[in-house]
């Protein structure tokens, strides 16, 4: 389904109905309502994709992390789950640590799985830049665009097929350079998306 942004007088507006000096104010959809409706309907119809084994735990090597952060990874932690409601998906999770506090570190990947095909559409949020080379759509946030809720975070999100992915580095204080860091979760998050 599609939503529109509409001026005052959009709760007048139906579908047969158009009142004078009602207008559409920052309407984002780039394609005719109709074209958009008839989308949304092939979605629904389409065959449902298979839902993978994905082990996040498998997405990045302690090699990896030990070339990246300088500091060897203790072993890695996670799980998976599947959902029923409101659609099926599973999703994959796993914490990657480092073995001791001489160079410490904190990556979590998070890999949701549907059974439609998915697009960027909602993976970006206030703050967020799109970032090239990592799935079919991509962005990131740098820690300190994440508000105040939970650990300072930076965070890239994309999309591959069926799958939402999030590659975060947790901090127990915000990072110096949050803007370099961006760089790192980049390139972590390109060794992620090369394994599914």
């Amino acid at each position: 389904m599609t939503f529109h942004k509409v001026g005052a007088c959009g709760a007048l507006l139906s579908a047969t109905l158009a009142l004078p000096g009602c207008a559409l104010l920052d309407d984002p959809v780039k394609e005719p309502v109709a074209a958009g409706a008839a989308k949304d309907a092939a979605a629904k119809d389409a065959p449902a994709m298979k839902l993978d084994d994905v082990d996040a735990c498998k997405l990045l090597t302690a090699a990896e992390l030990k070339e990246t952060f300088g500091g060897a990874a203790d072993k890695p932690a996670g799980g998976s789950t599947t959902i029923d409601n409101p659609v099926r998906m599973t999703n994959s999770n796993c914490i990657f640590g480092a073995k001791d506090d001489a160079v410490p570190f904190k990556v979590y990947v998070i890999v949701q799985q549907y059974e439609t095909k998915q697009s960027g559409d909602n993976i970006g949020s206030t703050g967020s830049k799109p970032v090239s080379g990592v799935g079919e759509a991509a962005v990131s946030v740098e820690a300190d665009n994440l508000g105040t809720v939970g650990p300072p975070t930076t965070q890239v999100r994309f999309v591959i097929d069926n799958k939402l992915v999030n590659v975060s580095r947790l901090y127990d204080k915000a990072p110096a350079d949050p803007a370099g860091d961006v760089a790192v979760v980049v390139e972590l998050a390109k060794k992620v998306a090369s394994r599914l």
